[in-house]
């Protein structure tokens, strides 16, 4: 990859994913913490707001893999299993350490989005089953709260 302004668009695109990747990360933490609380209209915000971020990022990522095709001269679909490892290699010594950098930040990014969704996905099935439990006892006919039967 010779030409340096594709080269800088490229990086420009991964920071631009990596702020977005940290975003994401903030939210699945503040997630988490609705989680916790059942503060659905918190967890409700909290998904709307992923959902936007994530199409930002998919559309940031076809923009990465046309600037990898063009930059390489292959298709959008091979462009698309090109790994920054492997762009490293292609690009000028001076744009090397800022891309080993961005690759770096990703990498602890996704594997901490990684452990909060595990998390997080605990979390809710844990509050459906609660959910589910109270919702199945007070359903239960015989079942009478505070002298009035439901």
């Amino acid at each position: 990859m010779t030409n340096t302004a594709l080269q800088t668009e490229l990086i420009s695109i991964l920071s631009q994913e990596r702020e977005f990747l940290e975003q994401i990360v903030e939210l699945a933490e503040h997630q988490q913490q609705a989680l916790i609380r059942f503060d659905a209209d918190k967890i409700e915000s909290i998904a709307l707001e992923q959902e936007r971020l994530s199409k930002s990022m998919t559309d940031l990522e076809m923009q990465r893999f046309r600037v990898i095709s063009i930059a390489l001269g292959i298709t959008l679909r091979e462009a698309q299993s090109v790994t920054l490892s492997q762009m490293i290699d292609h690009l000028a010594p001076e744009h090397v350490d800022e891309m080993m950098n961005v690759k770096m930040k990703m990498s602890v990014l996704v594997t901490k989005l990684q452990f909060l969704n595990s998390v997080n996905r605990v979390l809710a099935l844990r509050g459906r089953n609660s959910v589910r439990s109270t919702l199945d006892f007070i359903s239960q006919e015989k079942v009478h709260v505070v002298n009035a039967s439901l």
